[in-house]
């Protein structure tokens, strides 16, 4: 197998292309590329950059480096690449984002649902549509979903739930406990992040 010199020079050549059109195009110094096609890497950079270069030169003639960065591996005497299956480096964070995605869907899923999920309720509390275990039903269901925060702040000001007029405070829902609601509802989603940030470190 030839060096890597004799390579380089030679894809140069089949293309028609001088060391000055190569140089101009890749900034790469007319030295350094002379010293590449000559082998004589005592004139050359750090291998990082030598790399580049190869790479660059490669790049400029439209082949592929592969080959050339292994006779320069050859020919200094590094270990050759590994183009093995390689562990991909997003796979910890779509794991660990599993918790994460798992509960947008919940949400997204309970708020969908919110409106069966409140009938059952009345149903559960012996009550029927329109009724005042219907009302209690709902305003409950505000209190436990975040989507709805801004309802319950409706009702309060308003004093009306679906166009039932009402005595807001007469079903729990009060000034303090709208705001400790809101509270809440901005804390645990802080600190779920907090901890799978911590957990992702």
């Amino acid at each position: 197998m030839s060096s890597l010199g004799p390579y380089l020079r030679g894809l140069r050549e089949a293309k028609g292309m001088s060391l000055d059109d190569i140089a101009r195009s890749t900034r790469v110094g007319r030295r350094h590329l002379e010293a590449l096609e000559s082998d004589t890497f005592g004139e050359l950079p750090a291998p990082v950059f030598v790399k580049g270069f190869i790479r660059a030169y490669c790049e400029f003639l439209e082949c592929l480096p592969e080959k050339a960065l292994d006779l320069y591996r050859e020919t200094t005497g590094e270990p050759a690449s590994s183009h093995g299956p390689m562990r991909p480096l997003v796979a910890p964070r779509s794991r660990r984002a599993g918790p994460l995605a798992i509960s947008i869907v919940l949400f997204v899923v309970l708020d969908f649902f919110w409106g069966l999920i409140v009938f059952l309720l009345t149903l559960l509390l012996g009550g029927t549509s329109g009724s005042a275990v219907a009302v209690e039903a709902t305003l409950v269901s505000y209190y436990a979903n975040p989507a709805q925060f801004l309802q319950l702040i409706n009702v309060y000001v308003f004093q009306s739930s679906s166009g039932f007029a009402l005595q807001s405070s007469n079903y729990g829902v009060t000034l303090p406990a709208i705001i400790l609601d809101g509270l809440l509802w901005a804390i645990v989603p802080f600190l779920a992040f907090m901890y799978l940030a911590v957990k992702r470190d």
